[in-house]
């Protein structure tokens, strides 16, 4: 039979809270448990109570009775505030981290810089002292408060350096380290800021219009980097060469595995469409073979005295380098060669 009575719900909750006070060594009005379920119902226990923490599951706990098999799991929470390191006060310091904690004077917003200024203890006046070594001090605040809210270390960050510019910069000007300064700033969210340690080259330039004082972000500063793009529409299966792609100057980030160089492709293929003006990766292309099974292929067999030349056909697909078998088409005899280009090979 399930108990029902709201007195024995209250008593096995104030049990709760002072065990886990007790286990953490705060007060017990530091302690709360999620105990708003109007669902939440307990069987009669005819023996006592019991109280154990989830192994590995931080601030879950358990209550059971004890010879009897079922277990509710709850979550608890403890709420801490900042100790006062004083020897002026007579109050034992458990009493004190209960009665005390940090309140902000005024309204501030998300990425606001707390300062001694901004914050009180909410009690006692006399500690405005101890303020300077707050903990909260030099903080971000990562939500924006009301004024006299009380303030939690979970509402703070350190923040992070950001460049920042120190006057009007046009896009397409020329930028050195000297146009920006760092600040320490909490970022908006998403936010992409260009590193503070970015490697400015002679040709860097803005990318974008940057007011004075602007956080910059990595699309606002580029350096020039070189990188093969499309000058046409190269369909898949096109082969990627100097008469559909060129090697431009591409001011931001490049894509991951850009090409910088056609030799670097080596008769290559497009796997996808590629659009014009795009940088062409790695992915977008794959090797084709120099030799095709099929194709008519120009081997050049050496002697000392002489080179002949014969046409063959290949048996087999080959890269440059590769021992691939040719047939003479009149003969019907294979003979082994080694890859020398497109359509080519030497024996």
């Amino acid at each position: 039979m399930f108990a029902s009575e709201s007195g024995l719900q209250e008593t096995l909750k104030d049990r709760a809270i002072a065990w886990i006070a007790d286990k953490n060594d705060v007060e017990t009005e530091n302690v709360s448990i999620g105990w708003s379920d109007q669902r939440l119902r307990f069987p009669r226990c005819s023996d006592a109570w019991q109280f154990r923490l989830k192994e590995n599951i931080p601030n879950i706990f358990e209550i059971n009775c004890e010879n009897e098999e079922w277990s509710i799991s709850l979550r608890y929470t403890i709420e801490t505030t900042l100790p006062i390191i004083s020897h002026e006060y007579s109050t034992p310091p458990r009493q004190i981290l209960a009665q005390q904690y940090i309140t902000v004077k005024r309204e501030m917003d998300r990425g606001e810089m707390v300062t001694a200024n901004d914050i009180n203890w909410s009690s006692d006046p006399t500690t405005e002292q101890n303020l300077e070594a707050s903990p909260f001090v030099g903080q971000f605040l990562n939500v924006s408060v009301s004024a006299d809210a009380r303030l939690f270390s979970s509402m703070l960050s350190e923040g992070e350096e950001a460049l920042i510019a120190v006057n009007d910069i046009n896009q397409g000007q020329n930028v050195t380290p000297l146009d920006f300064e760092k600040k320490l700033m909490l970022p908006r969210r998403g936010d992409d800021l260009l590193p503070v340690n970015f490697e400015f080259a002679r040709d860097s330039k803005a990318l974008a219009f940057i007011s004075q004082g602007e956080v910059v972000k990595s699309s606002m500063v580029g350096s020039p980097v070189e990188a093969l793009t499309a000058n046409r529409l190269i369909m898949p299966g096109e082969l990627i060469s100097e008469m559909n792609s060129e090697i431009k100057i591409i001011y931001g980030d490049t894509p991951s595995g850009a090409i910088t160089d056609l030799d670097q492709l080596r008769r290559s293929v497009a796997t996808t469409q590629i659009q014009p003006g795009k940088v062409i990766r790695f992915i977008d292309a794959r090797r084709q073979h120099d030799i095709m099974e099929g194709d008519e292929v120009k081997l050049t067999v050496v002697r000392q005295a002489f080179s002949l030349e014969l046409s063959m056909i290949a048996a087999e697909s080959g890269f440059l380098g590769d021992t691939v078998e040719l047939m003479n088409p009149e003969s019907g005899r294979t003979v082994k060669g080694t890859v020398t280009g497109n359509k080519s090979a030497i024996k």
